[in-house]
């Protein structure tokens, strides 16, 4: 029998987000550090320079350093 819990949702997206911070652990760019960032409905591994920039300054920006949208299991964010 296994007793072994079913992994949620929840720890689902939790091993995307840990995956893509392993896969880009620094920009490519600047050489700066990766994070995992909330913007609006969206989770973000991005560049840790564009953390304080939003819009056309964070569209802008972005085009000089790496950014990549994790795509979360449906429900996810809603229960956050």
């Amino acid at each position: 029998m296994n007793r072994l819990p079913m992994p949620t949702a929840e720890d689902r997206a939790r091993e995307l987000i840990e995956a893509e911070l392993r896969d880009l652990a620094c920009c490519h760019q600047c050489g700066r550090p990766m994070r995992a960032s909330m913007r609006g409905a969206e989770m973000w591994v991005e560049c840790e320079s564009l953390g304080s920039r939003s819009g056309l300054r964070l569209a802008f920006a972005a085009g000089f350093h790496d950014r990549h949208l994790v795509e979360l299991p449906e429900g996810v964010l809603a229960a956050a």
